[in-house]
């Protein structure tokens, strides 16, 4: 074993021995904070959820990331994706210490809502098109993105398929649950078609075929019935049984109609494509009110849980509450600054969370309808270098390169890499002199130039989708780590020299120290460092060590770790803080525990005095490592 991997070894058994975690001590204040959080970006917020005491909103944005906001505070308190496959849906699942999330990438995943840590994973053959999770929070139902695939309906927990609905209809376009979670009604619009599924018996209990195509599905309070948008009306039948003849039909709107909520066991309340709002007697096939404020069409309607208010959602940029009982309009808030897609209601009914196609959630709150909060998905800085003089070059998941000077000089032009907007999600970045090795998830090793974002070449390394990349402080060679579960040692320019381990599971971080030690650390926090010949072609790598730095039952979400110059120090990240261990005696020397912020990836400079750690917000941070020593 090399005397870098002895210090490594030395050092986290210490640490596990004296505190069995990371260093909670409070922290500094970073040296300096350099650029602007980026408020906005072209992705898309496409799901909000509360949970059920109301203290938390989990949402999912098409930037490739799903996050957790205390609603206290306009930071997220875990981070459960980034930068990654676009993300679709995140619910609450199983009395809300679980959330069930689904990306394009294909695949269904379960996080703790404690730890941020990933739980299960399911791959699919296709991505899916729709999700739902049944009120009790036991059950997802979605559908593979391919007209008449199966409903599935899978737990929560273990992300295993409980049951499969036959579906001979097109795409699943609504569903919605009994207020007892026992029946299931699903639809299509085209071709349009309703189906109940009785949960306990595992059978349909009806169905039937709508003359024109389906727009809206929901059952009544009561569990009792079933309305649906079929244009030109609004149809409702008996539920669970649905007959072949509705109970009622209402003509709503002349135009189109996009959405609709049951006000109470009476009445709904509709949202056509032309701004227009209406509330309608369904028993008695009144209009009771209706306003034309909006400007654009209503993507989305709902009515708090008291029954007062009814929230609107525009394609005009803006969101409004209205009186439930007359339509006379109580708030118009100022925040939102591009079309308004989904709205979710806290269950205390005091605040409403609306996700844009700005990428900003907005939280109202509904006494004065002022905007509380703004929960901003961001384009994490994916990589930096720090020099000596603390100023830095990053790149972020937008695939932008840019220099920050140290101070407060202005900040240098953004620089695009070649096709950027064709690039899939950077899993790594580490810079080698003018150079950058991106480390994509289509396990491209790619370097590009950063002061032209010029493509000099590209090579294939591994499999399947990459985790993690760290290089050597001269440059010459680099760790890689992806999902087929090997970590790789290789020349810089991507030749492979040899395969460190294999059959590996949950690999999250890996980490160059020294010219003959490497690092790789799970997601459970167990830590393997292999040694090997730094300067051989035939480096002969051995697994010298295997560390658990957690104690059993303990969790942390691990963010990114990384090793000084000269080897004798790392840095830890976690959520919101960071941690300095000291090789040398194997205990942590400091850190701070109250980072503005949650970190994303960390460098040292090549002195080793300052630290830089790139952002969620798009931000650096430089922190003075003899600060963060000091606590």
């Amino acid at each position: 074993m090399s005397l870098s991997a002895l210090l490594l070894a030395s050092c986290l058994a210490s640490l596990i021995q004296d505190t069995g975690r990371l260093p909670q001590d409070a922290g500094k204040s970073p040296l300096r904070s350099l650029g602007e959080g980026t408020r906005h970006h072209a992705n898309v917020v496409r799901s909000a959820d509360f949970s059920r005491d109301g203290k938390r909103c989990v949402t999912a944005s098409w930037d490739g990331s799903a996050a957790i906001w205390s609603l206290t505070s306009a930071k997220p308190e875990k981070l459960l994706a980034q930068g990654g496959a676009m993300m679709s849906f995140a619910g609450f699942a199983k009395d809300d210490s679980l959330v069930v999330t689904i990306a394009n990438d294909k695949a269904i995943r379960c996080w703790s809502v404690s730890s941020g840590k990933q739980l299960a994973e399911v791959a699919t053959s296709l991505p899916h098109a729709f999700a739902a999770i049944s009120p009790d929070q036991r059950l997802l139902v979605t559908q593979p993105a391919e007209s008449g695939k199966p409903v599935e309906l899978r737990d929560v927990e273990t992300l295993e398929l409980v049951q499969s609905i036959d579906w001979k209809g097109a795409l699943l376009f609504e569903v919605s649950w009994s207020p007892d979670s026992r029946y299931l009604a699903l639809g299509s619009a085209l071709p349009p078609r309703v189906v109940v599924w009785d949960r306990q018996t595992k059978s349909v209990v009806s169905e039937l075929t709508p003359k024109n195509h389906l727009s809206g599905l929901a059952v009544r309070p009561d569990g009792k019935a079933l309305g649906y948008l079929a244009y030109p009306a609004l149809h409702v039948h008996e539920f669970p049984k649905l007959g072949t003849e509705p109970i009622a039909s209402v003509r709503g709107s002349q135009e189109p109609m996009h959405d609709f909520t049951w006000r109470d066991n009476q009445s709904v309340i509709i949202g056509d494509s032309e701004g227009q709002i209406l509330c309608i007697d369904v028993a008695a096939e009144k209009l009771i009110w209706s306003v034309r404020e909006h400007r654009d069409s209503i993507y989305d309607v709902e009515v708090s849980p008291d029954g007062k208010l009814v929230a609107s959602a525009s394609g005009d940029n803006s969101l409004r509450f209205w009186s439930a009982a007359d339509g006379s309009e109580q708030h118009r808030p100022a925040g939102n600054r591009d079309m308004v897609l989904c709205l979710a209601w806290s269950q205390d009914g005091k605040t409403l969370a609306a996700g844009d196609y700005g990428n900003v959630v907005a939280r109202y709150d509904l006494a004065s309808g002022a905007v509380r909060s703004e929960l901003t998905h961001e384009l994490a800085i994916a990589g930096l270098r720090i020099e000596d003089d603390g100023s830095t070059l990053s790149l972020s998941h937008a695939q932008q390169f840019q220099r920050m000077p140290p101070r407060d000089a202005p900040l240098s032009a953004l620089v695009d890499c070649e096709d950027r907007a064709e690039l899939p999600h950077a899993a790594a970045v580490v810079f080698r002199g003018e150079n950058a090795l991106v480390f994509g998830a289509d396990s491209m090793l790619r370097n590009f130039d950063t002061r032209s974002g010029k493509l000099v070449d590209e090579v294939s390394i591994h499999a399947e989708e990459a985790i993690d990349l760290a290089i050597a402080q001269d440059g010459s060679r680099i760790v890689t780590a992806a999902k087929d579960g090997t970590v790789r040692l290789s020349l810089s320019e991507g030749r492979e020299l040899a395969i460190l381990g294999e059959e590996l599971t949950g690999i999250a971080h890996v980490a160059y120290a020294g010219t003959g030690t490497a690092a790789a650390l799970d997601e459970k926090g167990t830590l393997r460092i292999w040694t090997f010949d730094g300067s051989s072609d035939e480096p002969e790598p051995k697994l010298a060590t295997t560390l658990a730095l957690l104690a059993e039952g303990e969790e942390e979400q691990f963010l990114d770790f990384c090793a000084s110059p000269d080897g004798s120090r790392f840095a830890v990240l976690g959520a919101n803080r960071i941690a300095i261990l000291d090789a040398t005696s194997g205990k942590a020397l400091g850190g701070t525990a109250d980072v503005d912020g949650i970190p994303r990836c960390a460098a040292f400079s090549p002195d080793g005095k300052l630290l830089a750690t790139g952002m969620v917000d798009g931000t650096i941070q430089v922190w003075e490592l003899a600060s963060l020593l000091a606590n």
